[in-house]
This record gives C-alpha cells, structure tokens and sequence, in this order.
C-alpha cells in the first residue's frame, strides 16, 4: 500500500505569452502566441501525482467567479482523490508567465497571494501520511506541527533550508538556496534533501550520501511545470515506499523532462511519462 499524500500551496490560473526574446527595458517585443491554462505550482504537482495511483489530496484556496470555477472543473476532472478548498470572495490565484525563446520562463503574479487564508485544520491526516508544503509561507508552521503531530511524513520547499523549520526532506532547485551548504548541519533538521540543477541533473543528499541524476535529454519547448514533475514522481517513489538508491531521482528527472517538452503548466499524465 503506498501512502497518501497531501499537496499543500496555490493553484493558479496562468496567462502564458510566448516571447521570441524577452524584451530589454523601454524596448517592444510581439508575443508568438498566448494561451490560457490551469496551472499553479501546487496544483500541478498533485494532478501529476494522483496520474501514478497514490492516493493523493489537495489543499488551497479558490475564488468566487469564472476563473475559480475552471480550475475547480480542473481538479474535479482529475484523478485526486481529496479535494480542500478554502473559499474565497474574488479571485484566485492568477499569474503571467512569459517563456522565451528557449523555453525558459518568467512568472509574474497578478492577483494577491492568499496562501494565508490555506490551513490543514479539518483535513483528515493519518499516520505515514506524506505531507508536502510546495510553497513555504511562515504561517504553515502551524501546519507544520499539526503533521507531525498526526505522525505523517513532511516534505517542504528548498526555501525552507534557510528557515529554522524542521522535516523529513526538502525538494527544490538549487537556485532557491543560493549560498547555503548542504552539511551535516543542515541533515540536524531535514536528514533527506533533493536539489534539482536544471540541465547539470539533480542531486540527492543524506547523512553519508550523495547521489547525482544526470540530466534526462529532452526538446525544451517550455520550462512551466518542470519542478512540479520532477516532485510529484520524487515523491511518487517515497510513497511507494521503494528503497532502490537514486530510483526517486530518476523517476522525478523523467518527469521533469517530458514536462519541459510540452506547453502545458500541469505536467504530462504519467503512463505517457513511463512508455
């Protein structure tokens, strides 16, 4: 049996505009194309997730009009399992994201962020439950308590690895630790740390361990979701509870490379990640 998991963060409606460069300040640029999709960091990491059979549940916020009402279709449409949604008055989540000529891409919020108002008060946790706040904001620390409290596993952003908070392992880019050291100062706190390092790989680091996952080859075409892939078949694995060194970081650089090479925010269902 694997173990549930929680996704806590934003879900988000993306206004996506591809750039054929991203323009120099006062300059003018003509965008190729805009689309508008679901999206939202979370979200999309949870959507992914549930595409591999675990149990998976999702936490945040929506609004109250029209956009609201498509990423709540969204979700329904999915194969999540649980579905905890604060409502709000107005709108959710929505953000510009600018992907230039080479798939990278730039994001830009344009509602306010009400994270704040996102509790797991009410959720049902269970013991060996996997816990993951994507996005770190200071007030889930209560949260944060609460699952560990419940005795489920806890999972938190890179970000975190500059806050004294403590969990079972931290999953982001390196880029979102830029001067902090993986050390035995840091396994104190969180003993398990997956850093993924655009095309030089991902890393894995415990007490005693390092494991590094060359970079998967892939047709870069749009970068959006790339991270939220390679966390939901990360954590996949760890909710399998499959012991096999470096299997999580392969599964997660898998996903991530089939995400980039699509134009979509929500990464690829998963049967057509493993063909």
């Amino acid at each position: 049996m694997s173990s549930r998991v929680w996704i806590v963060g934003p879900i988000a409606w993306d206004t996506v505009i591809y750039l054929p460069s991203m323009p120099k300040p006062g300059k003018f640029v003509q965008a190729i194309q805009t689309i508008e999709r679901p999206g939202g960091t979370a979200a999309n990491a949870a959507i992914a997730l549930a595409t591999t059979g675990t149990e998976t549940g999702f936490v945040g916020y929506l609004g109250n009009e029209h956009l609201s009402a498509q990423l709540r279709t969204t979700l329904e449409k999915s194969e999540l399992k649980h579905l905890s949604i604060t409502a709000l008055e107005g709108p959710p989540s929505h953000v510009l994201i600018f992907v230039d000529e080479k798939g990278e891409r730039t994001i830009l919020g344009i509602s306010p962020d009400r994270l704040d108002q996102v509790t797991l008060k009410g959720v049902d946790l269970r013991p060996g439950d996997i816990v993951v706040f994507l996005l770190w904001r200071e007030h889930f620390a209560q949260d944060l308590a609460l699952a560990k409290e419940k005795g489920c596993i806890t999972v938190v952003g890179a970000e975190a690895l500059a806050l004294d908070i403590s969990a079972d392992i931290a999953i982001g880019s390196r880029s979102d630790i830029t001067n902090i050291e993986v050390n035995s100062e840091l396994f104190a706190r969180i003993p398990r740390i997956a850093l993924t390092n655009g095309k030089d790989g991902a890393d894995e680091y415990m007490q005693g361990s390092h494991i590094h996952q060359p970079s998967v080859a892939t047709n870069i075409v749009d970068t959006t979701g790339a991270g939220d892939a390679f966390l939901a078949g990360y954590v996949s694995v760890i909710a399998r509870g499959e012991k096999v060194d470096g299997e999580a970081l392969l599964v997660g650089s898998k996903w991530s490379a089939a995400a980039i090479a699509t134009e979509s925010s929500i990464p690829p269902h998963w049967k057509v990640v493993e063909k």
